[in-house]
């Protein structure tokens, strides 16, 4: 009864957490997580060096908690890919211009698995005790550390989330995407297994950070925690998200309308005014405000990869980043083209899933199928080129599965390297004797395949076979033919390796018996720059005519 005790008088003391409880209601428990670190004891904390000044945190370690219902092990894996070094930080004061902030967060994001549970799932910030979230059994545990206590016996509350709120999303099922029903080229096995990098950029508003009222590394740590549960939802999908900007408004910036519609065209103005310098594939504004409706978030639809794939969420409880997780993968999800599920929509976690048109707050696990579907049609389309560069990664840690220099190679923990990989050494991450190669579709057996090997096949006129250059075991870069070339015998123009006919186009916006209009039609309006018939528009927003070729 000690450990209740003390937590009890935690919770008594601590505005903090007295708030903490009132957000929570009565379902709770109180539990201690024990770190599973033989040369450490009961150590709770991930820390291991400061490098730099900069802390830095165990690459791997275990959790145990107990619970009333539950023995849990936890293994927790650093999330390294989470934010780059290049990370781009801005403090807008009253006052003055900008402040741009040099040292880089500190990375204590985790990503973990469940012992003897193979569907579940957790997310978890460690720099001050263990926050995170449990997808377990079709359940969401909620894990907070209580604030005023840093002793080896560091209580924390456990409790299992129940939503009593039903949250609107201002998307319309009436919104169609420019984007679908053009033509296919890459088959869904190729876009299925190739990971995909979606890295966006956070802007936090003046009624938000006010909200939190926090300092400004807090928030943006509140911040970078949120996007860690949502790389959780999208790691299924061989899909991550970071974060490469993030900027506080401690004045907005721009003007914030109750109605969200107008709001978010206020964002993408400004984001196309003052943060499309920076390469990001879509842009979200995170806000405090209460907007009509109910609504708690809107985005543009099938976007991603261009300048107006921007999103704007309403954060609820600032006490809860999970929650705005949810909220933030459903919109990420529309600027991927995920349309809201019909009732015919299932996922495999069962639901609600995380399209439902009413936003779930963080109940939520998994894309249904119709929206994995219409993510990969859109990829197949070959519209998100931007998510399969890799972003640029923050440090060289081997044993995290990503080749990063100076490594040879990186097959993960040697469990795995002996399965999958045994070209190469897990403790140096060089090659073992003898061997010329690692992985890689020009490497077999640990040596290099010929040049004349064709290790990636065309998948259409507008696309370019690879073969291995002899001296890699990686196929080259995915190359296509330029675009402007004529294809389809001359009905389109390769574009990004595809060959998009201006019919199919035309049937996707007006319909299935649309046809498209007389050559002389585009030569005659397009260049007065009218609603229609333009090339598209400019910074301004104002209609741009189309030059005499």
């Amino acid at each position: 009864m000690k450990l209740l005790s003390n937590g009890l008088r935690v919770l008594l003391q601590n505005p903090h957490n007295q708030e903490l409880i009132t957000h929570l209601g009565t379902r709770y428990e109180i539990v201690n997580p024990v770190q599973i670190r033989q040369e450490w004891g009961r150590r709770l904390s991930t820390r291991v060096a400061n490098v730099n000044g900069t802390a830095t945190h165990l690459q791997q370690t275990s959790l145990f908690i107990e619970t009333f219902e539950y023995k849990l092990y936890l293994d927790l894996e650093l999330n390294t890919n989470l934010f780059p070094s290049t990370l781009v930080q801005f403090i807008y004061e009253k006052e003055g211009p900008p402040i741009a902030l040099q040292e880089l967060p500190e990375n204590c994001y985790y990503h973990a698995t469940v012992r003897n549970y193979p569907d579940a799932s957790a997310a978890f910030y460690t720099c001050n005790g263990m926050r995170g979230i449990i997808f377990l059994e079709n359940k969401v545990f909620l894990l907070h550390p209580l604030q005023g206590n840093h002793s080896d016996n560091y209580p924390h509350l456990l409790y299992h989330y129940t939503p009593d709120q039903v949250l609107n999303c201002a998307n319309t099922d009436a919104v169609k995407s420019p984007l679908q029903n053009i033509l296919q080229s890459l088959p869904e096995e190729k876009v299925l297994q190739r990971n995909k990098f979606i890295e966006i950029a956070v802007v936090i508003d003046q009624t938000l950070f006010e909200k939190y009222d926090l300092p400004e590394r807090e928030v943006i740590a509140s911040t970078i925690e949120a996007i860690n549960y949502a790389d959780l939802i999208f790691r299924p999908l061989n899909t991550s998200v970071s974060v490469v900007f993030i900027e506080i408004w401690k004045e907005d910036q721009m003007e914030m309308d109750i109605d969200i519609s107008k709001s978010l065209a206020e964002f993408q103005e400004y984001v196309d005014r003052r943060i499309k310098r920076i390469s990001i594939d879509a842009a979200h504004l995170l806000s405090g405000i209460h907007f009509n409706g109910n609504n708690q978030g809107i985005a543009n639809l099938d976007t991603i990869c261009t300048a107006s794939a921007v999103g704007l969420t309403k954060v609820e409880d600032v006490f809860q980043p999970h929650s705005t997780s949810i909220i933030l993968s459903h919109l990420i999800g529309h600027n991927l083209g995920m349309e809201h599920d019909q009732s015919n929509c299932d996922c495999s976690k069962g639901p609600p899933c995380i399209m439902t048109n009413t936003i779930p707050y963080f109940t939520s696990t998994a894309f249904s199928g119709c929206s994995i579907q219409k993510y990969f049609k859109t990829l197949n389309q070959g519209y998100g080129a931007c998510l399969f560069n890799m972003p640029t990664l923050r440090l060289s840690i081997c044993g995290n599965s990503i080749l990063e220099e100076p490594e040879e190679c990186d097959c993960g923990p040697p469990e795995e390297c002996a399965k999958h990989d045994p070209c190469c050494d897990p403790v140096t991450c060089r090659l073992i004797k003898h061997a010329e190669c690692s992985s890689g579709s020009c490497c077999k057996n640990c040596k290099l395949l010929s040049s004349d090997h064709l290790c990636r096949t065309s998948e259409g006129e507008c696309d370019i076979p690879e073969f291995c250059d002899g001296k890699n075991g990686q196929c080259p870069d995915d190359l296509f033919k330029k675009n402007g070339a004529i294809c389809s015998g001359g009905l389109g123009y390769c574009f990004q390796g595809q060959c998009p006919l201006l019919k199919t186009q035309c049937q996707n916006i007006w319909g299935e018996d649309a046809e498209n209009a007389n050559a002389a039609c585009f030569e005659r309006l397009n260049i007065l720059g009218t609603p229609n018939g333009n090339c598209g528009y400019d910074n301004k927003g104002d209609i741009r005519k189309c030059a005499i070729e």
